[in-house]
């Protein structure tokens, strides 16, 4: 269906006929009748060929202003075209480079614009190229703004979501980022980023701080936050694909140029968790909370590579707590180096297989594990002092040698006490390099329970013993 203007009932008023049409010439030259059209009214056509008055006021006169698909506008009257926007005729608009939209008398290429109802932005594969500091870049949507004389703060872009919202348990959100990949892209991608932030500061003077992401909650009114997120990140697999490495914050190396100075470098920098003002705090605040791991084998912190295993300060561990691959809990045991402070207080039980302890060690009282040596029923007993310091055996059956492993390097002492029932009873070999007082070994008791006493500090080539008790009833 298509609308032309009765030009020809015009041309025929003008020469002074009738003011009615009842032929009319159509596109394609078809003829038909269909009563008649008033003069200054349009004349509506069509499949059929049938024409009928459609009434007046359908349209302006005149040729369209511009070039072809410039937007047109009511120019006194008259066609006028706007050269900087165009249009295919279908759903976009397009504006010529310098172009500007104002919305509520505000250009939005100028400071602010107020925008009533909802906005939506989409595009197939568009992008818009802008020089940035690092360069030419392409986004979706570029925001690059100038500041030469503006004091106090100046934002970028600053989303000000002010919720009136009556409906209950909705959520609001300020700025929403979702990076993604639909299904049926399976070409690799380098990697996604949903949210980045970075400044860059390439100034001669001083900038007091410089935060790449910064979040703040504000509870500025005497309602109630149940949690309170700063920030809330976490990582989803729940399509049945795989993730190779999941770390939920990367901390990454600080990258360094050339002659720059670093002061001090914090990896994760905690302050002190005691609110500011005179707020009630009803419990003790904790800097760093760790949650069960209930996966076999999990690490609650777990350290690879090289560097120094220390705490700075006070500091109480009041749970269990792995060390050296060791779960350490009332009981203290592990190997490796512990770094303690100049005075620590040790309460329980602390075994130390090989660790150095420097300076004064005051004690009420030490306690050490007594071993059982197998091997005295005619067999070699070997005691291995990593076990402790006590062994104790009864000789049963035919010969029995005695053998250490694991002595302290030659410059430090080792020492054990070796308890013998019935060492009389069988020959007893002792190890290579023994030296008796006097020099010869005492006679062990048939019936009954010896003590014997053993030390070298040349690692194990040379052991200096005594018989500290003899038939011991």
């Amino acid at each position: 269906m298509r609308r032309f203007l009765a030009h020809l009932t015009l041309a025929a008023a003008a020469l002074g006929l009738s003011a009615s049409l009842a032929f009319a010439q159509l596109p394609g030259g078809g003829v038909s009748q269909h009563g008649s059209v008033t003069a200054t009214h349009c004349a509506e056509w069509f499949a059929n060929g049938q024409v009928e008055d459609s009434g007046a006021g359908c349209g302006g006169s005149g040729s369209p202003g511009g070039n072809p698909s410039t937007i047109q506008w009511n120019n006194a009257g008259s066609f006028g075209g706007i050269s900087d926007w165009t249009t295919s005729g279908t759903s976009d608009l397009t504006g010529a480079a310098g172009s500007t939209i104002a919305v509520n008398g505000a250009s939005l290429n100028g400071y602010t614009a107020a925008i009533t109802g909802p906005s939506f932005q989409s595009g197939a594969n568009q992008a818009v190229t802008f020089t940035a500091f690092n360069g030419a870049t392409n986004a979706t949507t570029a925001i690059q703004r100038l500041v030469t004389n503006l004091s106090g703060t100046q934002f970028g872009l600053y989303v000000d979501l002010q919720s009136t919202n009556s409906t209950a348990n909705s959520v609001a959100q300020g700025i929403f980022a979702n990076v993604a990949v639909p299904s049926s892209n399976a070409t690799n991608i380098s990697g996604l980023v949903g949210s980045q932030g970075r400044v860059n500061y390439a100034g001669t003077a001083t900038a007091g701080i410089a935060n790449g992401i910064q979040g703040l909650v504000t509870n500025s009114n005497t309602g109630t936050v149940t949690t309170a997120y700063a920030a809330s990140i976490a990582v989803v697999n729940n399509g049945g694909g795989t993730i190779g490495t999941s770390q939920t914050i990367n901390v990454g190396q600080p990258n360094g140029g050339t002659g720059g100075t670093w002061t001090q470098i914090y990896g994760i920098y905690i302050a002190d968790h005691k609110p500011t003002g005179s707020d009630t705090l009803t419990n003790p605040p904790i800097a760093l909370d760790i949650q069960s791991q209930t996966a076999a084998g999990a690490y609650a912190i777990k350290q690879e590579g090289s560097g120094l295993n220390s705490f700075a300060g006070a500091t109480t561990l009041s749970a269990a707590l792995t060390y050296g691959g060791v779960a350490l809990s009332n009981s203290v045991t592990g190997t490796g180096s512990m770094v303690l402070s100049a005075s620590p207080t040790l309460t329980g039980t602390i075994g130390a297989a090989s660790e150095t302890l420097s300076g004064n060690l005051s004690t009420r009282q030490v306690t050490e594990q007594a071993s059982a040596l197998t091997g005295c029923n005619g067999s070699t007993a070997t005691m291995d002092l990593t076990k402790g310091t006590y062994f104790y055996c009864t000789v049963s059956a035919g010969t029995v040698t005695l053998a250490v492993s694991n002595p302290a390097s030659s410059g430090q002492v080792s020492s054990f006490t070796l308890e013998l029932t019935n060492g009389g009873s069988q020959t007893v070999n002792y190890m290579s390099g023994t030296k008796w007082p006097g020099g010869s070994a005492p006679t062990l008791t048939s019936s009954g329970v010896d003590l014997l006493v053993c030390s070298t500090r040349d690692g194990a080539t040379t052991w200096r013993c005594v018989a500290s008790e003899l038939n011991s009833h």
